[in-house]
C-alpha cells in the first residue's frame, strides 16, 4: 500500500477546477511511505524537530484495482470510496531545505504524517461537488470542490502515467484553502457533504 499525493487540488473556495492546468502543469505527484498513515482516530504527534508544522485537509480516494497509464474517461473505475484526511508537513524545515537547495522529502515523508478517517463507498456514483468542513480547535474552514469527478479522474490519470496504482492505495487531493498551523492539544473533526468522516487529536 502506498499514499499518492496529487497537488494542488484547489486554489480557492467555490472554484470550478481546470485540472489539466492545476495538476498536469503546475502540480506534482509524490508518494509517502505507508508508515506515514494513521487511521482509526489515532492521535497525531507533532514532531519535536523541524520547526513549524502545518497541516492541510485532503479529499482521499481509495484505489480499488490495479492500473497503469489509465485514460481519464476510465479513471472512476479505479476508486470505490471517498474520505477525508489531514496531511502534515514540517513547513519550517521544508523552507530552509529548499532555500539551501537540498532535498526536503523528510519534511513531508515521516511517520504519522497523514491522519485518514473513514471512507464512504461511492456505489458507482461520484458527487458533482463536495462540501468539506474542517473543525480545528473551534474554528471552521470550508471548501466547496465543484466538478469533483473530473478533478479526481484527472489526478488518477496523471499519477498513473508515472506509477502503477494498486488496490488499497490511497490518493490524497490537498485543499490548500484549509492550511493551518498544527498546535498540540487541538481537536480536529472533518465532514464531507454533512457526513462526519474524520476525528482525531493533535498532541
Amino acid at each position: 500500500m502506498k499514499i499518492i499525493v496529487a497537488e494542488p487540488l484547489a486554489a480557492c473556495n467555490n472554484a470550478t477546477f481546470h485540472t489539466l492546468d492545476i495538476i498536469g502543469r503546475s502540480g506534482r505527484i509524490t508518494t509517502l511511505a505507508d508508515t506515514a498513515l494513521l487511521t482509526h482516530g489515532k492521535p497525531v504527534f507533532v514532531p519535536d524537530w523541524g520547526g513549524e508544522c502545518t497541516a492541510t485537509a485532503c479529499v482521499a480516494l481509495r484505489i480499488s484495482r490495479l492500473g497503469k497509464s489509465i485514460p481519464q474517461r476510465f479513471a472512476q473505475r479505479y476508486y470505490d470510496a471517498l474520505g477525508i484526511a489531514v496531511k502534515f508537513e514540517m513547513s519550517g524545515m521544508k523552507a530552509e531545505l529548499k532555500k539551501a537547495g537540498k532535498a526536503w522529502d523528510m519534511a513531508e515523508n515521516f511517520d504519522g504524517a497523514v491522519s485518514c478517517g473513514e471512507f464512504e463507498e461511492t456505489q458507482g456514483e461520484i458527487p458533482a461537488s463536495i462540501d468539506i468542513l474542517l473543525e480545528c480547535g473551534g474554528k471552521e474552514r470550508r471548501v466547496k470542490a465543484d466538478n469533483f469527478g473530473g478533478t479526481a479522474d484527472e489526478a488518477i490519470a496523471t499519477a498513473s502515467e508515472f506509477l502503477s496504482v494498486r488496490q488499497g492505495d490511497i490518493m490524497l487531493l490537498p485543499l490548500r484553502e484549509t492550511v493551518f498551523t498544527a498546535v498540540p492539544n487541538t481537536h480536529i473533526t472533518g465532514f464531507a457533504n454533512g457526513s462526519k468522516l474524520l476525528e482525531f487529536n493533535i498532541k
